[in-house]
């Protein structure tokens, strides 16, 4: 069979979606910020790894500061990049693009936010749960993530909000 005779057949494998096992895979990168007396903050943590048709969990662990708590709230961002938010290169300081109350100002954002999970969760340490759908499309996309947790702090009889940042989690989904 001569080369030109097998050109289409070479062009349909080049193009064709690529079936082949993809390693599943989960990373962290940089690192959370938080209260000066814990200037490391929350850290993003993995359990599993997200396979289709999977769960696997994204956690955070929070410092104690040992002052009262009334209540956690916590965003997981999910995004498509590590590089662009909003047309602002990555990292970016969240006091650059957010304004009020915000508390750690000074904390990075590291990844763009295309989908938010949120939830009321524990302290000083909550989860998320995610499925994977079945989608053998999505095999090989890697995902950006990081926690924004506001806490809601009564301490001596007076409430303070403020916004803190986790390091950043990369995720691949694979077969």
């Amino acid at each position: 069979m001569s080369l030109i005779a097998r050109t289409p057949i070479l062009c349909a494998l080049a193009f064709a979606p690529s079936m082949a096992a993809q390693q599943a895979a989960t990373a962290t990168f940089q690192q959370g910020c938080g209260h000066p007396l814990d200037p490391y903050g929350t850290v993003l943590s993995y359990t599993g790894v997200p396979r289709l048709g999977a769960t696997f969990t994204v956690g955070y662990q929070a410092p104690t500061w040992g002052v009262g708590r009334m209540s956690v709230f916590a965003y997981l961002f999910t995004g498509l990049s590590d590089r662009v938010l909003a047309g602002l290169p990555l990292p970016v300081r969240a006091g650059d693009v957010m304004t009020g109350p915000i508390g750690a100002w000074h904390c990075l954002i590291l990844t763009s936010s295309e989908w938010l999970l949120g939830t009321t969760a524990g302290y000083p340490a909550g989860q998320i749960q995610i499925l994977v759908p079945v989608e053998p499309s999505l095999v090989g996309l890697r995902l950006y993530q990081q926690w924004m947790i506001e806490w809601r702090i009564n301490y001596q009889g007076a409430e303070d909000g403020q916004l803190y940042f986790s390091n950043g989690g990369v995720i691949t989904l694979g077969n």
